[in-house]
């Protein structure tokens, strides 16, 4: 199945998908609550990789359970949680994780991109254990990656690389394989990108990567072919996948991201893709709403399953 999904369909696919809510939960609260199963909010949640802590928390939805769940996975450096959507996948039914990576937002350890995707299998490690099926009612078959730019990367690599992992999003995904490739041929870049790094590190603040921005630019570039993700377009193929993009993104521009990755999906026989082309820039700043009803449809439609 390879198919444009406008957002009309993603209204149409939202509102009869199987949620078993009367309601739009992109826009409108639930109909109905369940006092012996509320929805809640599991703080404080500690996920370990490599020995380290990651601090995440578990949007719970309301019912019994158990519930299928996405995790969202932000970008670099992460400003832009995504927690909008968050909110409106649980309205949806479904439980979602978000945490932030090794080095990152008061997590500790060391920030790499190669140790980012070892937190990603952490945090499914943490879905699947019997402890969060019990704590949050979470139906560990029925987990989805959701990424957005660096994030989206993550996933898809992930799911790439992972056979257990059915459903992955990217969100105006970044192919971190194409940027690393152009830092080792453009040096203007490429420090730009170490200044950024130390800049934080030496600042302080919520971000601190833990990490000298010249050895996270040089592992890019070391291994930008293993970052690339059109080097997995087969094994994305044997996904339910889906991409969506704005046309003004400039951080992530669609002709170099978007359209490459769809282009390799497509040509593959039983590519199970689903495409979204929003009018809105590397952040969906303007088209949170479109965004979220684009994202649940697919959940509802294409995960649940």
């Amino acid at each position: 199945m390879n198919r444009l999904l406008t957002l009309a369909t993603a209204l149409i696919l939202l509102l009869g998908a199987g949620t078993g809510y009367p309601y739009d939960p992109v826009t409108e609260d639930p109909s109905e609550q369940d006092a012996a199963h509320p929805a809640r909010l599991g703080e404080d949640v500690a996920i370990a990789s490599a020995g380290a802590r990651m601090n995440g928390i578990v949007y719970v939805a309301q019912g019994p359970g158990p519930h299928p769940t996405a995790v969202i996975l932000h970008g670099f450096p992460g400003n832009e949680r995504n927690l909008d959507l968050a909110q409106a996948i649980r309205r949806a039914g479904w439980n979602v994780l978000f945490f932030h990576y090794r080095g990152m937002w008061g997590s500790g350890g060391e920030f790499s991109v190669a140790n980012e995707l070892e937190d990603v299998q952490a945090a499914l490690t943490f879905l699947r254990s019997d402890s969060a099926a019990r704590d949050f009612q979470i139906d560990a078959q029925h987990i989805a990656l959701v990424g957005h730019s660096l994030g989206g990367a993550l996933a898809l690599l992930t799911a790439a690389r992972d056979p257990s992992v059915r459903c992955v999003a990217g969100l105006a995904a970044v192919n971190y394989g194409t940027v690393a490739k152009r830092w080792g041929t453009d040096t203007t870049r490429a420090n730009e990108i170490i200044e950024r790094i130390n800049k934080r590190n030496k600042g302080g603040g919520p971000v601190h990567y833990y990490a000298d921005g010249k050895t996270v630019v040089e592992d890019a570039i070391r291994n930008a072919e293993q970052y690339d993700l059109l080097h997995y377009a087969d094994a994305l193929a044997q996904r339910t996948v889906l991409l969506v993009a704005g046309t003004r993104d400039s951080d992530a521009p669609i002709a170099e991201h978007y359209e490459p990755l769809v282009q390799a999906l497509a040509s593959k026989a039983g590519a199970r893709l689903t495409k979204v082309l929003l009018e809105s820039d590397h952040t969906f700043s303007d088209r949170r709403i479109a965004l979220a009803h684009a994202v649940i449809a697919w959940l509802n439609s294409e995960c649940r399953k």
